[in-house]
């Protein structure tokens, strides 16, 4: 029952029992979407929106009332005066519903004040009385007269009845369908909707067709499950996609391979349709099915053929009869560079070289006009000019009456193929080349073990050896010969041994067969090494390489030697030698340390520490290992070790050096160990020894510092007393010899004036005069400089400017002299040593510093006088050692002088940049100073 019939009925003279019989104001009839109302009824959208609300209520599906629907549902209110109503379902049909609508019934109610507001509280908050009971007036709205119970029972009855009416017009429409079904050419097919992983659907009907079609009658097919419908071509992930499809609800379109009932397959087009039922769920699939078998067999042939021709590796051309291209495949375009558009309706011959003979195209043509097909090699040129071999077959195509109506050439691309074989000959004169430069002699030997070819220095061997026979006729050989041709040598057994390996390599029981070998020689022993491999395949034999390996055995019979040697030292040097793995088991070790131990070197071997000592000292000498594994170098220690043969402790000297091998890689840890309890014992003797002569030492030190004290103390006194001396030596020279010499003079001159007229010479008295007169002068600079009277009568600084005067005229040494005007009081042994310092300064400026100038300044430095000695020559390079040489220019003796007297000399110079010598010393009291002086 559709639509269109619940519409005629609602057509119907009687419409107004539906509204009478329930006592309502209004009915609508819902089928699926469509909506068919009559009497006061809410719009269709609001209807839907109350049947939505009443399906999510967990009551009764088929029937709900209600008299207040806005509080029942939770339904805004009607704005159309609706507020009760009946819903009716089919149970069969839940799409299909019944609503009745009651309009809402006014009413009023009076209150003697508002109940929500008991009191009313003024702005000043005192209560209002008289508002507070005012009289409230409440209108009622939404609700409708209640359904009663017989309206409620003539619903449901009328829902019945229509529900009976529906079933009996779609059992009719159904039979109606099936017959009309039956008749059409499209097999149909009606299965259950199971699309479960493993699981397959129940055949639920099939038309007449569908049986001719697959073989099977009607009862058979409902017995069967509907796996026969997708057949077994169709794969699961085509049947999970299709189960995809009908779980959206979505139509299915699918062409299928099933095989009838005695085998035969057949291919059918079919468009599955889902069948949805009133809870909008797919309850059956409709399957409609064409057969396509004699389509889909056409179509593979010719997809066959055409993917052939578009897939081959050859490329095809066809053309006409006058030799005009009408196609080309995919593979020519490749070839050739041309595309289809490009060559098609042209000549062949604009991919033709001019390289390819006339008479070659001649013969082309001849052939095929005669009906031939022509097989050849063409060089032709692509697109971009580069040439290419072509091996072409072209063919004339004839139609049934066998008339010729096109040409097919069938190319293939030989060009590798032509430069494969340019490349193996010149691979194979390449490979002889490299073959023929190896030093070692090489043969290559066939499956049966004959000489197949062999390199120069095969034949240059066999040449030495006085076998021109071998070298000359090698591949006529088999190798066996040779080898049984050698069995009568001094050793046969290695040519036994040699073919037998060989022999493993051609049977393949063996991949890789070596042999050293002594080779009989009339001057010296000789060695070779022969290797035999298997041939690479596809290739069979094997190839015999022999090396001459005599340099590598004479250097291990010398490793040899060494080793037997080195082994010997270490059995007679008593040092304990061992060698251990990285995990410290032992390797090797001499005697001494198997002594040690207490065990033979056999048993050490393979053992760890922990086998021979107590936990603890295994685990010292553990820990020590992987200290020289983790420095990577030699590592030195001292130990305690307890002999085990005879209980006895000694202190050796241990070394623990990492050994690696000729890649680098750790192979373990070298320990060489020696005892040196004696000389530990002896050095703590020297140490004591040491000891005692260091306190010795000490003492003497201590003596010969005061007596140096001693001595520097003497040594000032003495250069007061030399000053002493010089003075009163000045004193004699100014007194008496000075005066002396003056009356010389004088009289040298009274006697010049009384004998000028005598026989005495002027000249001679003259020079007399002069030479008397030069010696008072020499006499006056010497008492100066031994102890100048202006040091004594003036003090140090008049002294000092005195002293500039001298420089200048004895040594051309310009001196300048500045003083700060302070008082300065010294005493006479500070004054006399301050002067001879400066003094001595100034001539080592004259002589050695390569200056004119220098510079004398004199400062009071609170309780010290500060002397600066400055120049502006060559410099010093190394001042310090300047003043502590006794080859400095004095300066060694002028420190030690001045440190006498509390005083300190320090000396600022470099290269190029002068020279500053400051003297610093104490100051003398002013009475003290006074008193000295006097």
């Amino acid at each position: 029952m559709g639509v269109h019939d619940f519409k005629s009925l609602m057509q119907h003279e009687s419409r107004a029992d539906l509204l009478e019989v329930v006592g309502a104001d209004g009915f609508a009839l819902l089928v699926d979407d469509s909506i068919q109302t009559m009497g006061v009824t809410p719009d269709a959208d609001r209807i839907r929106d109350l049947q939505t609300r009443r399906r999510a209520l967990q009551t009764d599906p088929t029937f709900f009332a209600s008299s207040a629907l806005t509080h029942d549902l939770g339904a805004p209110e009607c704005n159309d005066g609706v507020a009760g109503a009946i819903f009716v379902s089919l149970r069969d049909r839940p799409d299909i519903t019944m609503i009745w609508f009651r309009n809402e019934r006014y009413h009023s109610i009076r209150w003697a004040g508002d109940p929500e507001h008991a009191h009313f509280v003024d702005e000043s908050g005192r209560i209002s009385p008289r508002k507070s009971f005012a009289q409230f007036l409440q209108n009622i709205r939404g609700q409708c007269q209640a359904w009663s119970q017989a309206e409620l029972d003539s619903a449901g009855e009328l829902g019945s009845l229509i529900e009976i009416e529906v079933q009996h017009r779609y059992k009719a429409e159904l039979n109606i369908l099936q017959t009309v079904l039956s008749r059409v050419n499209e097999a149909i097919l009606v299965t259950e909707p199971n699309f479960e992983p493993g699981q397959s659907q129940k055949i639920l009907w099939v038309s007449e067709t569908f049986e001719r079609l697959s073989g099977f009658n009607a009862e058979e097919l409902t017995e069967m499950r509907a796996d026969i419908m997708f057949g077994p071509k169709t794969g699961a992930a085509d049947l999970a996609r299709i189960g995809e499809q009908f779980a959206r609800r979505e139509a299915v379109r699918v062409e299928v391979l099933r095989q009838t009932k005695d085998g035969k397959p057949f291919w059918v087009d079919m468009d599955i349709l889902p069948v949805l039922d009133r809870t909008g769920q797919v309850a059956q699939l409709i399957s409609i099915e064409r057969d396509i078998t004699a389509r889909r067999q056409m179509e593979e042939s010719l997809r066959k053929l055409s993917t052939a021709i578009e897939q081959s590796p050859a490329s095809v051309v066809i053309t006409d009869l006058d030799a005009k291209i009408e196609y080309v495949n995919p593979r020519f375009t490749e070839v050739t560079g041309y595309s289809a558009a490009e060559v098609i309706g042209k000549n062949p011959r604009i991919i033709q070289s001019q390289e390819t003979s006339r008479e070659t195209f001649l013969a082309l043509w001849n052939t095929l006009m005669n009906g031939d097909i022509w097989s050849g090699e063409l060089l032709n040129r692509r697109k971009n000019g580069e040439l290419y071999w072509e091996e072409s077959h072209i063919a004339p195509v004839k139609n049934p009456d066998g008339i010729v109506t096109h040409y097919v050439a069938v190319n293939l691309d030989i060009t590798e193929r032509k430069n494969a074989e340019r490349a193996l000959r010149a691979s194979e004169a390449f490979t002889k080349t490299i073959l023929d430069s190896i030093p070692e002699h090489i043969c290559v030997l066939d499956p049966q073990g004959r000489i197949v070819s062999v390199n120069k220095a095969w034949c240059q061997f066999a040449e030495n050896n006085e076998a021109a026979w071998l070298a000359e006729n090698s591949t006529s050989f088999s190798y066996r010969d040779i080898c049984i041709a050698s069995t009568d040598q001094a050793d046969s057994r290695i040519a036994i041994d040699a073919w037998a390996g060989i022999e493993s390599i051609l049977k393949k029981t063996s991949d890789h067969f070596v042999l050293d070998y002594l080779c009989d020689s009339p001057d010296t022993p000789r060695w070779f090494r022969m290797n035999v491999y298997p041939m690479i395949a596809p290739c069979e034999g094997a190839v015999v390489a022999h090396e001459n390996i005599t340099e590598r055995k004479l250097m291990e019979i010398s490793l040899d030697n060494e080793r037997t040697q080195l082994r010997t030292l270490l059995e007679t040097i008593p040092d304990l030698v061992w060698l251990k793995t990285p995990e410290g088991v032992y390797l090797t070790c001499n005697t001494a340390f198997a002594l040690f131990l207490g065990a033979t070197a056999a048993e050490i071997v393979g053992k760890s520490d922990r086998d021979f000592l107590d936990e603890e000292q295994a685990a010292l000498f553990r820990d020590k290992d992987r200290a020289a594994i983790a420095a990577g170098r030699p590592c030195i220690s001292d130990e305690t070790m307890t002999f085990a043969h005879d209980g006895h402790r000694a202190f050796m000297a241990t070394i623990r050096t990492p050994m690696l091998d000729h890649s680098g890689a750790l192979i373990g840890v070298l320990g060489i160990a020696r005892d040196i309890t004696e000389r530990m014992e002896a050095e703590a003797r020297i140490k004591t020894i040491n000891l005692q002569l260091a306190e010795q030492g000490r003492k003497l030190e201590q003596r010969v510092i005061e007596r140096t004290e001693q001595l520097r103390q003497l040594a000032v006194k003495t250069t007061l007393a030399e000053e002493r001396e010089r003075q009163a030596i000045a004193a004699d020279l100014h007194d008496d010899l000075g005066q002396m010499l003056h009356v010389a003079k004088i009289k040298l001159g009274t006697l010049s004036k009384s004998l000028r007229d005598g026989c005495f010479s002027e000249s001679l008295i003259a020079d007399m005069n002069a030479i008397l007169s030069e010696a008072s002068g020499m006499v006056r600079s010497l008492t100066s400089q031994l102890s100048p009277p202006v040091l004594k009568d003036l003090g140090l600084v008049p002294a000092l400017g005195w002293l500039a005067d001298e420089m200048r005229r004895i040594y051309s040494l310009n001196v300048t002299v500045e003083d700060d005007g302070a008082p300065k009081p010294l005493s006479g042994a500070q004054s006399a040593i301050l002067f001879r310092a400066v003094r001595e300064l100034l001539i080592n400026v004259s002589k050695h510093a390569r200056t004119d100038r220098a510079e004398v300044r004199v400062q009071r430095d609170d309780s010290q006088i500060v002397i600066t000695v400055a120049d502006k020559g060559i410099g010093m390079t190394d001042p310090r050692g300047a003043t502590h040489s006794p080859k400095g220019f004095g300066l060694s003796s002028l420190r030690e002088r001045i440190a006498f007297l509390k005083g300190a000399v320090t000396i600022d110079s470099n290269p190029g940049g002068g020279t500053v010598v400051t003297l610093h010393m104490q100051l003398e009291s002013a009475p003290a100073a006074a008193s000295e002086g006097a």
